[in-house]
């Protein structure tokens, strides 16, 4: 059951998806997003991946890794995204919807989908793996 507003949800989704296309600065047709929320001496942290294929070739590149050489503008859409994140993060839980993983998968034509899961304890380099395996597409 949806307790956060409709409207506010799609509001947020929409920064989300413009943001990261800001980020990304080539011909891409599907862009990964990986929300991982995980708690260290009762304080929560955030970690964001954010992944995406190029059109001509069926690999995801490391959003984090292309911005190291990267403009300002591209870096500037990045960390602004992180910023939307953490709000929505609050947000979902001042609502009482304590996700532990948001996946933002978005396709180059606006469409996207947006999956959490609640269950699960996100703070190994193995858990990333199997996200990957999960949510990357190859076609």
């Amino acid at each position: 059951m949806v307790r956060e507003s409709k409207d506010k949800l799609n509001e947020y989704f929409q920064k989300i998806a413009s943001l990261t296309n800001k980020s990304i600065n080539e011909d891409w047709k599907h862009a990964v997003l990986g929300v991982f929320v995980y708690q260290e001496d009762n304080e929560d942290f955030m970690d964001v991946q954010c992944f995406y294929q190029k059109k001509e070739s069926g690999d995801y590149i490391d959003l984090q890794e292309v911005l190291w050489d990267s403009d300002d503008e591209m870096e500037g859409a990045f960390e602004e995204m992180i910023l939307q994140l953490k709000e929505f993060h609050k947000y979902c839980q001042y609502h009482h919807d304590n996700w532990k993983i948001m996946t933002f998968n978005l396709l180059s034509n606006g469409r996207f989908f947006v999956d959490f899961d609640y269950d699960i304890d996100c703070q190994n380099h193995l858990c990333l793996e199997e996200w990957k395996a999960r949510y990357f597409v190859y076609e």
